[in-house]
């Protein structure tokens, strides 16, 4: 089953809003392209960790990189429910932004280790951007 049917739900839209699964899929379509162009195979690569890695019926490095994705997945949806539900950014909560936070710092810290056919700096990139569209700024 395709990422955007198994990971990914619709939450009610606010006008305006570039929202964590808008800047997933953008990366998504994006990794899609490159994967296509003759000379990335890297991006053919992350592609395939990130549509096909399976916590459960994997192994090795190929469970990490399902863990690491599905982490990745559940931070960024809370931060878009909770837009949802409250409508304000998490990033404006003065104890859920803080946590949120720290488990974006942490996610970030986490591409420093095994990460398998995932790419660390589009990781890294789509941290930060669904961070900075849910209200944290992560280099202060």
């Amino acid at each position: 089953m395709p990422l955007s049917q198994r990971t990914l739900r619709v939450v009610p839209k606010v006008e305006d809003w570039r929202t964590p699964t808008k800047i997933l899929h953008e990366s998504i379509e994006h990794l899609s392209l490159l994967s296509l162009s003759a000379g990335n195979p890297w991006a053919r690569s992350h592609m395939m960790a990130w549509e096909f890695s399976d916590v459960v019926k994997s192994t090795g490095s190929m469970k990490l990189e399902a863990a690491l994705r599905d982490s990745i997945l559940a931070w960024a949806r809370y931060g878009e429910t909770h837009r949802a539900v409250h409508g304000s950014n998490i990033g404006e909560d003065g104890v859920l932004g803080t946590a949120w936070k720290a488990q974006a710092q942490t996610l970030l810290i986490m591409l420093n280790g095994e990460l398998g056919r995932l790419d660390g700096g589009t990781l890294d990139k789509l941290i930060r951007a669904i961070a900075e569209t849910c209200g944290v700024d992560l280099e202060v």
